[in-house]
């Protein structure tokens, strides 16, 4: 407001003046026409005392300060929403121009306000209630306002009113706004809608008329019939009380935790996508291992939305991004007592072999305990029911996809407990072919892969093809770097809470389950030496390589390494 000076002889000298005000109210005795200082804008209220009269300004002249006033009546509506004494003003609140419903359907879900002039007197009033069109009563009404409220699931129609200030006395609020909210229905620029006031007790005070007004075109997709209502982890390893907490075996990272998200949509369908995409991410992973028995790890779990899509859950999620928390608990292995589970601590080993009949690839798997105990296990795994299966004709891509084995069916001793682990493969090129790498492998989050310049380079000694000399590395190849490029990124197994990293081998065993024959390699000793291999290989053959550490209790494998037959 700015004060207004005339200097003409017969119109006002001083007033104040604001033509941008929103809605007032005004004693008569305040009026610049009554000997006060203020001039009002046409729809104010002006009131008078001794006798109570109310009126509302028709016109104004700003060059003299004079307002036209003609008396504001109120009626009576019934059958509105079913209560009487409901009452519609026909003076602030008529229908023009100036009292618009801003939509703004370019963001997801339309987000609504209404226009900032629309003030709305009177401690009572709470809430507001946007109708389609002008029938609001209960029968045939239709609400389209949303609002999320923190302790509600589901969308409400009432939308808070706020105060347009900060109260001076807080006991004593006065003028207050709606609050921004939600649109469920596509409405047409220049359409009808009504507000309608309820106090806390849900008693209508006021109605109020509105245009909309869209601030951006109409989008052209179908999304106003489908929105997201929520996301969730889905993991093997959730606990079934509460999914919100995914159980983590100690000595198990991430890697070995299948774990997805799921897009849940208001129709009821959903859609399951990998983590780690454009779309799903988990904040608070990184370096992530269970290693602390009840150790607990917040995690949150992030989906980022597209202009396609609208997310209804709070009035926060304008931003772009939906999150949902987690707690990743460390837990004793496969619910087995203390003394028992570590026992039952598990890696599972998977490697490409090339089938020279099928000209396809196969997955060979093996399996190493941290008590040092080995087996082949190709028989026993088996893919989960969902999700992507191994494809061995698929070439020049990488294949995630998840398998599973039950540690009962390798040995009965052992408790039934379903191992998980997901697998990551590339097929470089066809298994008949001499270039390498024929295929590589990602273990866990290790950013090198696994088979990259690791192959077993074989010339047969006999024109039968029967027996073959090998090397295993390149001339010049020192045991560290052979150790780092092969048994370090196969991850193998170790326990985090009393090893700072995988033990070093002191032996390894390289041959395959075919030919049952298996040639030991001292890596103190023998280390770069060629050995000799009897049997009928094919180029792509998978040949094993165990790498063991033997002390005085004997023999452990620490690691089964997959490396593919080139022939020279």
């Amino acid at each position: 407001m700015m004060p207004l000076t005339q200097h003409n002889g017969d119109k006002m000298t001083s007033a104040f003046v604001d033509r941008n005000a929103g809605f007032r109210q005004f004693h008569v005795s305040e009026l610049k026409q009554n000997g006060g200082m203020y001039v009002p804008n046409p729809r104010d209220i002006v009131v008078a005392t001794n006798p109570d009269v109310l009126y509302k300004v028709v016109s104004v002249n700003y060059d003299t300060g004079i307002a036209v006033l003609d008396l504001f009546e109120l009626r009576d509506a019934q059958d509105i929403m079913g209560i009487t004494n409901y009452y519609v003003s026909n003076g602030p609140f008529d229908i023009d121009d100036s009292r618009r419903i801003y939509i703004d359907y370019s963001l997801t879900p339309p987000v609504s306000r209404i226009d900032a002039t629309l003030r709305i007197p009177g401690s009572d009033a709470h809430h507001i209630v946007i109708y389609k069109g002008e029938d609001v009563t209960a029968q045939q009404g239709i609400k389209v306002s949303l609002y999320y409220k923190a302790d509600s699931p589901d969308p409400l129609p009432e939308v808070p009113l706020l105060l347009s200030t900060p109260a001076i006395d807080a006991n004593n609020p006065a003028i207050k706004v709606a609050d921004v909210f939600y649109i469920s229905e596509d409405l047409p620029h220049g359409s009808i809608v009504t507000a309608v006031i309820f106090n806390e007790l849900g008693d209508a005070l006021e109605t109020v008329r509105l245009i909309v007004h869209r601030s951006d075109d109409v989008r052209r997709d179908n999304t106003l019939s489908r929105y997201i209502v929520g996301i969730d982890l889905d993991s093997p390893f959730a606990r079934a009380e509460n999914p919100q907490v995914i159980e983590v075996p100690i000595n198990a990272t991430l890697a070995d935790v299948p774990m997805y998200g799921v897009v849940r949509y208001s129709d009821g369908s959903q859609v399951t996508l990998p983590l780690g995409g454009s779309k799903f991410t988990l904040q608070g992973t990184d370096n992530y291992i269970s290693s602390e028995l009840g150790a607990k790890k917040a995690v949150t779990l992030i989906y980022h939305l597209d202009k396609t899509e609208r997310y209804i859950k709070n009035n926060n999620s304008i931003a772009g991004v939906i999150d949902k928390q987690y707690i990743l608990l460390s837990v004793r292995g496969n619910g087995l007592d203390d003394a028992a589970s570590d026992a039952y601590a598990a890696k599972l080993f998977g490697y490409p072999r090339w089938n020279s009949s099928t000209q396809v690839y196969s997955m060979e798997y093996y399996i190493t305990f941290n008590d040092g105990i080995f087996y082949r296990v190709t028989n026993l795994v088996r893919p989960t029911t969902t999700g992507p299966q191994f494809n061995g004709a698929s070439l020049g891509i990488t294949q995630t996809f998840t398998v599973t084995i039950n540690l009962n069916t390798i040995n009965a001793n052992y408790k039934s407990y379903n191992h998980v682990q997901i697998m990551n493969i590339n097929l470089a090129r066809r298994g008949d072919e001499s270039m390498v790498p024929l295929w590589t492998v990602a273990y866990q989050s290790s950013t090198a892969r696994y088979g990259e310049g690791l192959f077993l380079r074989a010339a047969p000694l006999n024109q039968l093809n029967t027996n073959w000399t090998c090397n295993y590395v390149q001339p010049g190849t020192t045991k560290q770097e052979f150790l780092e490029r092969s048994y370090y990124r196969s991850m193998p197994l170790y326990n985090p809470a009393l090893q700072e990293g995988p033990e070093e081998p002191t032996h390894m065993l390289v041959g395959t389950f075919s030919a049952d024959v298996w040639r030991e390699v001292s890596l103190s000793s023998g280390f770069g030496t060629p050995i000799e291999l009897s049997g009928a290989f094919n180029n792509g053959s998978l040949i094993l390589v165990r790498f063991i550490r033997r002390d005085v209790n004997g023999d452990r494998v620490l690691s089964a390494c997959g490396v593919p037959f080139i022939i020279i």
